[in-house]
């Protein structure tokens, strides 16, 4: 009988014990397994699925400018999610891609070594409609060369829904040269494509009074541009010293220089032809060098460098006097101050200079 009960009492010993030993262990196995998810991540997944919308176009107009639904009923739902990271290298690779079956689709992919290298790419797709549904007599519209002509009545004209796409690619890298320096480089190229709602006054010399504005052209402006941009910056970080150099450039071209409207005047009820000037072709230079320098570990000292050239060397077609020949040169410098000598007491002190040299010569382009 006494043996009974030490049999007994062991067995229920041993059985607290192991529950226990759950109890105290089991969260640290959770946590080691989250851990190690999140350093050595080995994902793969697809979403695939259907999206239809109710209603029509015109309910949806303002909803779905961007995202496509205004014009579509149906909609392929497909994103992707890669990651990867090599044990023995240290190499991550990442890959996504949103909304790939609509209009405003994202996809990127990069790869780096940590301490090492990183190289990422990225393209977007957006496409803008606009909300409006524009009852016109309009021709050409969304071109160069647009003629305006008068409607009988109101909503006698054509139906117009205007739209601009947009396409932009992303290439960036960086490379550690040296534990303390470090190289980055990037570049971004947007194209637009389409028209937006624009507007310009119809000028009638033989109308009510000379030169005065006796209609307004509701006239959508044709979109054909390039923008880039281009950076590269040198970085170096010390115990109590990191220094930042670098350029950024950027370049923006537009392939249509003008718009020449072709129309009738509203009070002359005569031809008329206006060209307006379209945003002209530009571009921009900029140098710079910042710094910061740890005085003390609660005081710190910062300052910025920068010289900027600007420039617009495009004709304006038969108008004024040709190029504006536009330069504006920037020259900026910085130097600041910030401690915390106490800890509810924080001090800033900032000394900024900033000089603009516009070398634009004067001109007569009204004709």
């Amino acid at each position: 009988m006494n043996t009974a009960k030490i049999h007994a009492s062991f067995g229920f010993s041993q059985k607290l014990l192991v529950l226990a030993l759950m109890a105290a262990f089991g969260p640290a196995h959770a946590d080691d397994d989250e851990v190690t998810a999140l350093i050595s991540p080995d994902v793969a997944s697809v979403t695939a699925g259907a999206g239809h919308v109710s209603g029509n176009s015109q309910d949806r107009s303002l909803f779905g400018q961007y995202s496509g639904w205004a014009e579509h009923d149906n909609a392929l739902l497909l994103d992707f999610r890669y990651i990867k990271r090599e044990e023995e290298t240290g190499t991550w690779t990442r890959g996504e891609g949103l909304n790939l079956g609509q209009d405003d689709r994202e996809l990127s992919f990069s790869q780096e070594k940590q301490g090492d290298w990183k190289l990422a790419l990225d393209y977007s797709e957006l496409v803008h409609r606009d909300p409006r549904t524009i009852n016109t007599g309009l021709l050409g519209a969304g071109t160069t060369s647009p003629t305006v002509s008068p409607l009988s009545a109101t909503g006698t004209g054509n139906d117009l829904n205007l739209e601009l796409r947009r396409k932009a690619f992303n290439l960036a890298g960086s490379k550690w040269i040296t534990p303390n320096l470090s190289f980055e480089a990037s570049f971004r190229n947007e194209d637009k494509d389409g028209a937006r709602s624009f507007g310009i006054g119809g000028y009638t010399p033989g109308g009510v009074t000379a030169s005065t504005v006796a209609a307004l052209y509701l006239v959508p402006e044709p979109v054909n541009s390039t923008t880039r941009q281009f950076e590269a910056r040198l970085h170096y970080f010390g115990d109590k010293f990191s220094l930042t150099g670098g350029y950024n450039g950027s370049f923006y071209n537009n392939a249509n220089s003008t718009m020449t409207v072709n129309g009738i005047d509203a009070d002359a009820f005569a031809s008329s032809t206006l060209t307006l000037a379209l945003p002209p072709d530009n571009q921009a230079h900029q140098l710079y060098l910042s710094g910061t320098y740890a005085l003390q570990p609660t005081t710190h000292a910062n300052f910025k460098l920068a010289y900027t050239h600007a420039s617009q060397n495009q004709g304006f077609g038969s108008l004024g006097a040709g190029s504006l020949d536009g330069v504006l040169d920037t020259t900026l410098a910085q130097v600041g101050l910030s401690a915390r000598p106490m800890p509810k007491l924080s001090l800033t002190a900032n000394l900024r200079y900033e000089d603009r040299n516009d070398k634009t010569a004067l001109g007569n382009y009204l004709v």
